[in-house]
């Protein structure tokens, strides 16, 4: 367990090293909670993370021995204090009474910014601050004990001794409510119980504000780039398997069918030679032209994938008198001259593997690498088919299957992958393997990354050692450059999990990978090569990982302080349209003052008018003045007169909502309709109205 503030649980949270406590707090532990503080322990989420202990939040102390000397002098009430408004009059004259001293200092700017952008609503919202207790990632007993820890230390009792001695607020409704009622441990500072008190007195007429904003930070549109990168990563490596699922799949089933056909096309040639229980190694002389018969199966049936190449190697030789004869197989190897994306064929192809005299058709072309035969000495793409079929005479051929990570060209060392299947003769026997070749070109034009502000990523595909990416029988697409730099024969080491769903790697030389793997299987659980998964992994240097976080950060704080100053403008330019006029009438009706005093509020501007003629002949107001004051307001029904009652006890909108059970959008209606019966625009002029009645003393039948 730690205590944390949020914003260490952000980092912590990305990391994926808290517990989610939703797993071990049920709703009915949570609801004795104050809300607020459970909201805030989400991070933004759904997840719970925080579990909070002891809060704490901002009071306004008053220097009482300077205050009241200050008071007796200017006149300045400490009812004045109740609104920011207030204490900014105040301030001004406290600046020219001492000289040029501050009179208010808040403890956090953003906060104060924050809770006066929210309160703009008519909300009344006091902020809360303080950490809380997370408990990191372990076995299940452990995580339970800690939790059942933090469910003992946040009983009401226990939790409001524990905070009472620590000067914090307790975190559970029932614990506010002790306080209200004077059910609390002695403190023997009467500072701190004061401020105690004022706690859970803010507790029940505001609402604790949660600044999501500043949590989503990893959680939301803002991010820190943990969640929302890991999520880019994911949908990238699920594009890219789902593609490699269908190339390869497609590949499997052509395979097979393309060994069938083989087979065909050998017993109908054998029969037609007269030598269907013959074996072909014992007949050399027609090699070349059985293989002329099957060139045109292999055209076509690498025409029906998107593989680079398709090869047929037999269990025979042309010249078995040659050295090394029993390793020497004919066959033959097309290959595309451009990679074959996506289905689409190509006119001219290599012949690698045959007689050059099939070259001669003007379709093929002889490749640098040409050679009659294949050389197939340790080479699997041609021993694990036959030793699987031979293994298992019953299995059906689509499971006979084999994906080798290496190329049927013994001289070819760059990585590939070769989907190969034995090919059976007409007494079942093995007479060869063939396949389809997808060789690192073709992978690479295929599977292009595309994950936004990460251009140096990669993604590989291999066979799936225990503790990372081999590199030497990867393919490979992406940024070349980063390819160039990792040594092709190393292993990129598993370095541990660094949290939503990352893997760190570390290459040999030391260079480190930040990226996401998934099992792929390329065979059914009946295989005999079942055993063998295949991995692939979205990759992007751990550098190009951190340098984005960082630049999201910069972002973050610029749009953090460019909606803090939004906030600050967007005040001042309300207060300018709404509170300057209203604040000077106000002053102007408090200090009796009103010679010259002029709201533009009709019906507001003749009651000042008939006051002031009034107060001119030092005349008392009339009864007909009061009635026609009292008429208006007793033509509202019952609902609006209980809602003007509201206004002059200085109740706020919140309040009226809570204590009436009504919606907002009811309490607007009946807003306006109080407007149009008293004859004034709007809820700053009813201010003013309810300040001149409160002035002639006629409020004072309504309060």
């Amino acid at each position: 367990m730690a205590v944390v503030y949020p914003q260490t649980a952000v980092t912590l949270a990305e990391k994926d090293v808290l517990a989610n406590l939703n797993e071990y707090f049920t709703g009915d532990d949570l609801s004795p909670f104050v809300p607020q503080f459970i909201e805030e322990g989400r991070l933004g989420g759904e997840n719970l993370y925080i579990l909070p202990v002891a809060k704490s939040s901002e009071v306004l102390y008053l220097n009482r021995t300077l205050f009241n000397r200050f008071s007796e002098e200017t006149g300045v009430a400490e009812e004045s204090l109740a609104t920011f408004e207030g204490i900014a009059e105040a301030a001004e004259i406290y600046y020219k009474w001492s000289g040029g001293k501050a009179f208010f200092y808040p403890e956090g700017l953003f906060n104060q910014a924050l809770i006066g952008f929210k309160q703009l609503g008519g909300d009344k919202v006091v902020f809360q601050r303080g950490g809380g207790v997370c408990v990191t990632k372990s076995n299940t007993a452990r995580e339970y004990a800690s939790c059942l820890f933090l469910k003992w230390i946040t009983e009401p009792e226990r939790n409001l001794n524990f905070c009472v001695g620590i000067g914090y607020m307790p975190v559970k409704k029932t614990a506010f409510d002790a306080i209200l009622a004077g059910d609390y441990p002695e403190i023997a500072n009467p500072v701190a119980e004061k401020a105690l008190l004022t706690a859970a007195e803010m507790r029940k007429r505001y609402q604790f504000f949660v600044a999501i904003m500043f949590l989503l930070v990893s959680f939301g549109e803002i991010s820190l780039g943990g969640a929302r990168t890991a999520h880019l990563f994911s949908d990238e490596l699920e594009n890219l398997s789902e593609d490699i699922t269908v190339q390869f799949g497609n590949a499997s089933v052509q395979a097979v069918r393309f060994s069938e056909k083989l087979t065909e096309k050998y017993t109908a040639f054998m029969k037609e030679k007269g030598l269907s229980n013959e074996k072909l190694s014992n007949h050399p002389e027609i090699i070349n032209e059985l293989c002329g018969e099957f060139l045109p199966i292999l055209t076509s049936s690498l025409d029906s994938t998107d593989c680079s190449g398709a090869f047929i190697t037999l269990n025979a030789t042309i010249n078995p008198n040659i050295a090394n004869a029993e390793n020497s197989k004919a066959g033959l190897l097309i290959r595309n001259v451009e990679p074959n994306i996506r289905g689409m064929g190509t006119d001219r192809r290599y012949l690698l593997r045959g007689d050059s005299s099939l070259a001669g058709n003007g379709r093929l072309n002889l490749q640098s690498r040409w050679s009659l035969e294949f050389d197939v000495e340790g080479q699997p793409f041609w021993s694990e088919p036959q030793l699987a079929a031979n293994a298992n005479p019953n299995l059906a051929l689509s499971r006979l299957v084999y994906w080798c990570p290496k190329s049927p060209l013994s001289e070819t060392n760059g990585a590939c992958m070769v989907c190969c299947v034995p090919v059976l003769g007409e007494t079942g026997g093995v007479i060869g393997v063939c396949g389809f070749e997808i060789n690192q070109m073709n992978f690479s034009l295929r599977y292009i990354t595309n994950i936004d502000g990460f251009h140096r990523s990669v993604f590989m595909f291999s066979l799936k050692p225990d503790n990372g990416i081999h590199l030497g029988n990867a393919l490979f697409s992406g940024n070349v450059a980063v390819y160039d730099m990792l040594a092709k024969d190393a292993l990129m080491r598993t370095v541990s999990g660094s949290g939503d769903g990352f893997t760190l790697y570390r290459a040999d030389d030391g260079t480190s990978f930040i990226g996401m793997p998934k099992e792929i299987n390329l065979y059914a659980s009946d295989s005999p090569f079942a055993e063998n998964v295949y991995s692939a992994a979205v990759l992007a240097p751990l550098k190009d990982y951190a340098a984005r976080r960082n630049a999201l950060r910069m972002r973050l704080a610029l749009i953090f302080f460019g909606v803090t100053a939004l906030g600050v403008l967007t005040s001042v330019v309300i207060s300018r349209i709404y509170l300057n006029p209203l604040i000077p009438s106000l002053k102007a009706i408090r200090s009796g003052n009103l010679q010259n005093l002029k709201t533009n509020i009709a019906e507001i501007d003749t009651l000042i008018e008939q006051i002031r003629k009034l107060r001119a002949n030092n005349l008392p107001l009339p009864s007909d003045f009061v009635g026609g004051i009292m008429a208006r307001i007793e033509a509202l029904d019952y609902m609006q007169a209980r809602i003007f009652r509201s206004y002059v006890k200085g109740k706020s909108d919140r309040e009226i909502l809570s204590e009436f059970f009504i919606t907002k959008h009811a309490l607007d209606a009946q807003k306006e309709r109080i407007y149009q019966k008293l004859g004034i625009p709007g809820r700053a002029s009813l201010t003013i109205y309810i300040e001149l009645l409160k002035t002639c003393s006629i409020a004072d039948k309504f309060e």
